[in-house]
């Protein structure tokens, strides 16, 4: 864009293939591309990417961007409040997939894209998170993400075995990501804040996570590799229970004990495919 804009003479470039390439490697490929630098489409683009139509515009003394793809429910604005293509460029944007709203602010240069006031929200899912990718030397994530509002059937329809065939994919997503939920009303009413803090590098999944729950809370270890044909997550969980007649009353169990707290302590694995749950041991009060 900043060679076209630098040209003097007028420029129109019709059906015309476009490889856009990042160290000799094809990151996008936009085929039948029309733009024109001058008349009535100026600074419009159309074209064919990903097998479909879209069509874009470039507006503004900073070129901020409209794109949408044609027939998919896929649009973009992208508002730039600097630009150095060179060295640094920032804005804010705003992304509709299929009825999924995405909204953030962002920095980005050659070595990493830092995200700030994300807000991504669907008939499912509502949530805030801030965090930095990096690009160089290799690929991480790191963020924070705050869960206002979930449904929890919006995990039935996530079909793991399809995620982890992908292994080459897992291996290159490496980072760190904390998640809190803090809806007050999961599952019916015993289950309340979550945090959970993971690691992800070169498929090796290790985590941590505290659970409040009523009368106490559930603090979880573990780690699992995501790259095995047959993944399994090892987990050590300690159940600190302080009122025990409470959370009894909210999970609808009789509540015969004298005793008004216990500790519980768990280890073992999960078949992440199958959902079967093996435990190493079970103790209560030691």
């Amino acid at each position: 864009i900043n060679y076209f804009e630098n040209l003097k003479n007028k420029f129109y470039f019709k059906g015309g293939d476009v490889s856009f390439l990042k160290n000799k490697d094809t990151l996008i490929k936009i085929k039948n591309l029309d733009y024109s630098n001058f008349g009535f489409k100026k600074n419009h683009l159309s074209g064919n990417l990903f097998d479909k139509k879209f069509k874009a515009s470039l507006k503004g003394k900073n070129n901020d961007i409209s794109f949408k793809i044609l027939e998919t429910g896929i649009t973009a604005t992208f508002i730039f409040d600097n630009i150095n293509y060179e060295k640094k460029v920032s804005g804010a944007s705003k992304i509709n997939i299929l009825n999924n709203f995405l909204k953030f602010n962002f920095e980005l240069n050659n070595e990493e894209m830092i995200i700030k006031k994300l807000t991504f929200r669907n008939k499912d899912l509502s949530t805030s998170s801030f965090g930095t990718i990096k690009f160089n030397p290799f690929f991480s994530i790191n963020s924070n993400i705050i869960i206002k509002k979930i449904n929890k059937n919006l995990f039935d329809d996530i079909d793991l075995k399809k995620i982890f065939l992908n292994k080459e994919i897992i291996r290159k997503i490496n980072g760190n990501s904390k998640i809190i939920y803090k809806e007050k009303k999961l599952i019916k009413n015993y289950l309340n804040n979550i945090l959970l803090d993971f690691n992800l590098a070169y498929g090796r999944l290790d985590f941590s996570s505290e659970i409040v729950i009523s009368g106490g809370k559930i603090i979880c270890k573990g780690d699992s590799i995501l790259t095995e044909d047959y993944p399994r997550l090892y987990f050590n969980c300690k159940f600190d229970i302080k009122d025990q007649k409470k959370l009894f009353v909210d999970i609808s169990l009789p509540n015969n004990s004298k005793n008004g707290s216990f500790i519980l302590l768990v280890d073992g694995n999960l078949n992440i495919f199958n959902k079967k749950v093996n435990f190493k041991n079970i103790k209560i009060n030691n």
